[in-house]
């Protein structure tokens, strides 16, 4: 099992990790390049898993448009981002154990965020169709940057003075648990969408569970260490369906 840390905030992935979305990004996308190119299936051979939007956006451009890509790029981006929020309304589920760890969280004076790579508009309209928004005080996503590994850093440096090693990233990929460690934050990881726990510990997680369920009831033990004047999460006991590093 890993070494106990005390962690003074939780940062969280939104796709796969606190919410399903029911595809609403595939179907968004792929509309908008049938209506222009008549192509359908356009993200058939495109990575959304751990990816980015604005990454997601420029490979379809480059794959559909060609030589019109930075023509079409921000019509796409422009098209995408007005069309999201309507189809993200009936779509989005929270997975389990989701709000129960979020409210045990809070009632300890535990700080979250988000990092994502969605944009910030499409992750305020997941968080707010699912009533996440009020949880959260810090939101890093793609606006802010493309690459998953400097939205860590950049949440990192956003919580200064506080150390990447009191920090714990939620994530369900591993891109996640790559960013998570590169900037040397901890990692939960869940495998929740198309990896499993042996992909998440290939990558170095520091815990793997197959949902955040485990995490809201007595199984799991929270208390407070006080390094500093602000709270610390610390896990004491790990309920048997979690996995550290050995």
């Amino acid at each position: 099992m890993p070494q106990e840390t005390a962690y003074q905030t939780v940062l969280f992935d939104i796709d796969g990790t606190l919410l399903m979305a029911g595809g609403a990004g595939r179907s968004t996308i792929d509309a908008i390049v049938e209506e222009h190119y008549g192509v359908a299936n356009a993200l058939s051979d495109v990575r959304l898993h751990g990816n980015t939007d604005p990454l997601i956006l420029e490979e379809v451009a480059r794959r559909h448009a060609r030589e019109e890509s930075e023509v079409f790029l921000p019509v796409l981006r422009r098209k995408f981002l007005e069309r999201m929020p309507s189809v993200l309304a009936d779509r989005c589920t929270l997975l389990p154990g989701v709000r129960e760890f979020l409210d045990r969280l809070l009632a300890q004076g535990v700080p979250l965020g988000v990092v994502t790579g969605n944009y910030l508009e499409c992750a305020a309209a997941k968080l707010e169709v699912t009533g996440l928004s009020s949880y959260f005080s810090m939101l890093v996503t793609a606006t802010d940057t493309a690459l998953r590994d400097d939205m860590v850093r950049l949440a990192v440096s956003r919580l200064s003075p506080l150390t990447a090693d009191r920090i714990l990233y939620v994530g369900d990929t591993p891109w996640d648990v790559r960013a998570a460690r590169a900037s040397g934050c901890g990692c939960l990881a869940v495998s929740t969408s198309l990896y499993s726990r042996q992909d998440l510990h290939r990558e170095g997680a520091t815990w793997i569970a197959p949902s955040l369920r485990p995490f809201s009831g007595d199984a799991w033990k929270f208390a407070f260490a006080a390094p500093g004047p602000a709270p610390s999460w610390a896990p004491v006991t790990a309920p048997s369906v979690l996995g550290g590093r050995s």
